[in-house]
């Protein structure tokens, strides 16, 4: 159970989950948080092994591990964009970013970097994406290396030093911007163990089933089936000094009557 009471709308922010073994999953901000946390536990649930559900009521993600246990906690953050626009290297053929001044050093979630050249001739558009490693420095050469051994090459070439990452095209880049999408909060999480139990047989009238936990913990289930329609658990009798008199028949009828078959409620 994650708690997002703390979570806001705002524009261009994120919930971002991270689950063991599997792809984060984000979510880009919607007009409401019941409309963000619905999207986000619709992007769980098509995942295997993984249930979710949000509670807007409570301002909680649950999420259920279907099969096998977490292997870690979930994490759910929201995100903010940080953009950093690149200036002229020298020419048009370079744009220098700053990235040691404009983002933070550890709480970076993902960096995306777009590479455009406009107009004719030698129009391009080319857009990288790296998630954060470790700190920005990291991250940074991490990047640096996608640019530099991106297929087809596109004349790109890029280098990162003392906080500036420096982005270089044969034919001209236009514009240089990279959004980075930084934590600025962490829903709290309440761990609790569900099991699922599936039981088979007749199922009678008024059972009581029982489940006892290994801790040895015992939780009574009490499931009671519809009572036939000639079954009843109560009768109401009338004191005898009000009752009215019956012709022979009236009686036999009511002595008919009496004869139904009753069940008893067990427990």
């Amino acid at each position: 159970s994650l708690d997002t009471t703390d979570f806001t709308t705002t524009a261009g922010a994120y919930w971002v989950l991270s689950l063991p073994g599997v792809a984060d999953q984000y979510q880009a901000v919607l007009a409401t948080a019941q409309l963000t946390g619905d999207a986000l536990a619709a992007l769980v649930n098509a995942q295997a092994n993984f249930q979710a559900v949000y509670d807007d009521s409570a301002k909680r993600l649950i999420v259920i591990r279907t099969s096998g246990t977490f292997t870690s906690e979930p994490v759910l953050v929201e995100t903010n964009p940080v953009t950093v626009t690149g200036t002229p290297a020298g020419d048009q053929a370079s744009k220098t970013l700053d990235l040691d001044t404009a983002l933070s050093n550890t709480s970076g979630k993902r960096w995306t970097l777009t590479l455009e050249k406009s107009g004719a001739p030698n129009a391009f558009s080319r857009t990288f994406e790296q998630f954060f490693d470790t700190d920005r420095d990291t991250t940074a050469l991490a990047l640096r290396d996608q640019i530099n051994t991106a297929v087809p090459t596109n004349g790109l070439s890029a280098t990162y030093a003392s906080g500036d990452l420096v982005v270089s095209r044969t034919n001209l880049i236009t514009t240089a911007t990279l959004v980075a999408d930084e934590i600025v909060r962490t829903a709290a999480v309440s761990t609790v163990t569900a099991v699922k139990l599936t039981v088979s047989g007749t199922v009678l009238e008024a059972e009581t089933w029982t489940a006892t936990l290994d801790d040895g913990a015992q939780v009574d289930i009490s499931y009671e089936t519809q009572p036939k329609a000639r079954c009843t658990s109560t009768a109401t009798t009338t004191p005898r000094s009000r009752r009215r008199p019956r012709s022979p028949r009236a009686r036999w009828r009511a002595r008919r009557r009496s004869t139904a078959p009753w069940t008893s409620t067990g427990r």
